[in-house]
Formats: structure tokens, sequence, C-alpha cells
């Protein structure tokens, strides 16, 4: 608008405020002005209820004598305009006052029609043992085999395995272990009512081996992982260290030693993760 007002030295809103609404048609006419751009300037101006007016034609009734008043069709599109308007912005209100779950037909759960309400009435029970709750076997109290449930007793395997192998690598004074470190996980799992015993344990020790005057003649470490259900030892993934790489020979005797050991050590892991299994489970 400002670049055809400028043309017509017109830099001020006061300077159109004081034109007729014809002239401001013309100037905006002239720039191309978009018809629903010139309403909003004659409504800033205050000049809209002009427009309405001339708009308005009165006629006469020759019957009743009376004024009957005739709007023009621009009126009352505009009015369909405003009117439609008006419910968009009151649907959107509305929108946006409803919460997420009350929005969406996602997150809502619809009533259940009238017609089937009927079935979820309450229902007197004669016998109190139809209405106790069943919990499938191996399952939390809750849960009634329906329900995925995966239950932790990694902390409790672990310190478990600790003090069996404390028990069973005792070799006496020339080979003596240090350090000894257990991890890994063992979860009890139901799902659609059966029930499986994970478990992946990992243990770790160093060793020092010596000779009858007690000299040290040889040191190393082992790594044991991979020890799965119903694995057997020969399955285990073992990491052996020579941390006295002189003395070869002594190092592979006491890596004899372990490896003798390691059937025991495996049927007692067994042993254990069906202990915990009967603890929790009870059977």
């Amino acid at each position: 608008m400002w670049k055809g007002s400028k043309a017509k030295k017109i830099v001020k809103m006061s300077q159109l405020q004081a034109l007729a609404v014809e002239d401001i048609k013309k100037i905006a006419s002239e720039i191309n002005m978009p018809d629903g751009a010139v309403d909003r300037l004659l409504e800033i101006l205050n000049k809209k209820h002009t427009v309405s007016e001339k708009n308005t034609t009165k006629k006469k009734d020759p019957t009743s004598g009376k004024k009957t008043v005739i709007k023009t069709s621009s009126t009352t599109v505009k009015n369909k305009q405003s009117t439609n308007t008006t419910k968009t912005t009151t649907q959107k209100k509305d929108k946006k006052d409803l919460t997420k779950t009350e929005a969406s037909d996602y997150y809502h759960f619809k009533s259940t029609p009238k017609e089937l309400a009927h079935m979820y009435n309450a229902k007197k029970v004669d016998d109190p043992e139809k209405a106790r709750w069943k919990t499938a076997f191996g399952a939390s109290a809750w849960n009634p085999g329906n329900t995925y449930e995966s239950r932790d007793y990694s902390k409790f395997c672990r310190g478990e395995l600790k003090t069996l192998l404390v028990k069973h690598l005792q070799f006496g004074d020339d080979l003596t272990i240090e350090n000894l470190k257990t991890s890994g996980d063992y979860t009890i799992v139901s799902s659609r009512g059966k029930i499986k015993y994970v478990h992946d344990l990992k243990f770790s020790f160093t060793f020092e081996m010596f000779d009858d005057d007690n000299k040290k003649i040889s040191s190393g470490e082992l790594k044991v992982k991979d020890i799965f259900p119903d694995d057997e030892c020969d399955d285990w993934e073992y990491t052996w260290e020579n941390k006295k790489k002189e003395n070869r020979s002594e190092f592979n005797k006491a890596k004899k030693i372990f490896e003798k050991k390691f059937p025991e050590i495996c049927n007692e892991i067994s042993k254990l993760c069906k202990e915990i299994r009967a603890q929790v489970i009870g059977k």
C-alpha cells in the first residue's frame, strides 16, 4: 500500500484516515491490493461500517409501506465466512483444552456400549476356590502367566559362585589363588506359561606356584567366560597368561593342575544353578 500512497505524498496513517473510502479503494486498486487486505485496512481505519452501510439499500414494501432492508450478496458471503471462522476457532480452542488421552482415539479407550455392558456386571461366587487368583508356575504372585516377566538373581549367583570357587580351588602352599573375581548374569524368565533359566557366568584369578624351598617358580592369570546352562567345561572359553615367561614348564604344570579341577567345578556350578532355581521356583 505504501508504494502507491507515497506517490500521492501519503506517509502516515492519519493521512489515510482523512481520505474517503472511495479514495482508499482507488489507491488500493492502482497497486493491485487484494480485497481481503483492503477490508482489513478499512477495519483498522474504522471505516468498515461505512462500507456496510453503503452495501445496505432500503426499499419500500408497496403493500405495507414499511421499509425492508435487503443485504447484498457480498455482505452475506462475508457473514458466512466470519461464522465459519468463529466455528473453527471454537473447535481449535475446545481441542486445545483436551488432554492427549481425550483428543486421540489411539490413547483413549471408548466406553463399553450399553448393549454389552451387562456382560461385565459383578457376579456372586458361591465357591471361594473358583474366585481364587491363579498364579502361573514359576511366576510372581501377581502374574497369571500371560505377562512377560524377568527376575534378576545375578548378584546372588555371583556371590554363591565365588564361595564355590574358593572351596574347590585349594591346592596347599605349593599353588595359591589370589584376586578371585566373579561376574555374569543369572535370570529367570517367565513367558507364555513357560519358565526359562538363563545364565552367562565368568570368573578370573591370579595364581602363584612355589618350590619346596618356598621360592616362586611360576605365576599367571586365568580368565574363564561363556559358562552357559548345560555346558560342559570343554565349552568354556579360557584365557591363560604366563607372567613369568622364563619358567614355561612350571606354568604348564600349574595349568594342568587347574584343568583337572574344571570338570568338578563345572558340576558344582550346575548344582548351584539348580539350587537357585529350587529356592526361587520351588522345583
